[in-house]
């Protein structure tokens, strides 16, 4: 059975779309149930009169950590071009976050940590399930700590999860960054992952590092961001998920994009949201073997 009820937010950042466009989304939240038991939140939009048959293109975008509150705002960069389209917007509101309060961030945090994974891959399938979508039309996206869970995710499941993914400077090498207290932010981390001196602590943690889990295997389409001036994750991180993933991926189709920017952590590659949104854009379209959009996307105003 889904639950749906009508989902809050969504609103502010940038810009608004037109009203016309507006009247025409659709703006409501299911839940995905996880192998535990517990309603994973999912807020999803697209436009009015969708037809579950398997077939519509999906962006899952997740993050799921910190105790944070994934953000509903709205994107003018990207999301009225894939709305305009006929994409479906997922938000998924993992355990690890702050959707729930703080019951809903501790389930998702240190030796719960992979109860994040989890719940998204537990989302995903729901939206299989309920004929959103299927694997060869869905991609995901998210960064930092979130492309953490992100890529265990496609770890775990390579292709048969998802065609695409998006990796926006990636929290990559969990083990490596937090066995060494001597950099400036790790100490502080052990509040979100635990301390790997404990050896119970360690072997959890090594069960779902996405270095220490890569394999053999149909890997998605990606799209990894890197900065040269990361202080938070680092360049090689980013660099060695790459070089390790086109080692193992075993599919002679997808590709494993690399996109190096100068910037900090929170910098666009290309220095502008809209040339990041161009690039991303263009990944989703050849990754999922969609044809180039036709339209402009709705006016802003």
């Amino acid at each position: 059975m889904t639950k749906h009820d009508n989902a809050i937010g969504g609103g502010g950042g940038g810009g608004d779309i037109d009203n016309h466009f507006q009247r025409s989304l659709e703006t409501y939240r299911v839940y995905a149930t996880a192998g535990d038991g517990a309603e994973v939140p999912m807020t999803l939009v697209h436009r009015r009169g969708l037809s579950r048959n398997g077939d519509n293109p999906v962006l899952v975008t997740s993050y799921g950590a910190y105790g944070t509150n994934l953000d509903l705002s709205f994107d003018p960069t990207l999301a009225p071009y894939l709305l305009g389209d006929g994409w479906v917007l997922c938000f998924a509101h993992l355990r690890g976050g702050g959707e729930g309060g703080r019951a809903w961030y501790d389930a998702g945090r240190q030796c719960s940590k992979r109860t994040s994974v989890t719940d998204l891959v537990s989302c995903v399938d729901h939206l299989v399930k309920e004929g959103y979508t299927r694997p060869a039309k869905l991609a995901l996206a998210s960064e930092s700590a979130g492309g953490l869970l992100a890529a265990a995710a496609v770890n775990e499941r390579g292709q048969s999860l998802a065609q695409a993914c998006i990796l926006r400077v990636p929290f990559i090498d969990l083990i490596g960054k937090m066995q060494d207290p001597n950099l400036a932010l790790t100490v502080h981390e052990y509040d979100e992952w635990g301390d790997p001196a404990d050896a119970a602590t360690l072997r959890y943690m090594q069960s779902y590092a996405p270095l220490l889990n890569i394999r053999a295997q149909r890997y998605p389409w990606m799209l990894v961001t890197a900065q040269l001036a990361d202080t938070r994750v680092g360049l090689w991180d980013p660099v060695e998920w790459v070089l390790k993933t086109r080692a193992a991926n075993t599919s002679a189709e997808s590709k494993i994009l690399l996109q190096i920017g100068d910037g900090g952590h929170s910098d666009c590659p290309q220095g502008d949201p809209v040339q990041r949104a161009a690039m991303e854009c263009a990944f989703l379209y050849k990754a999922l073997g969609l044809p180039a959009p036709t339209h402009e996307g709705p006016l802003l105003r």
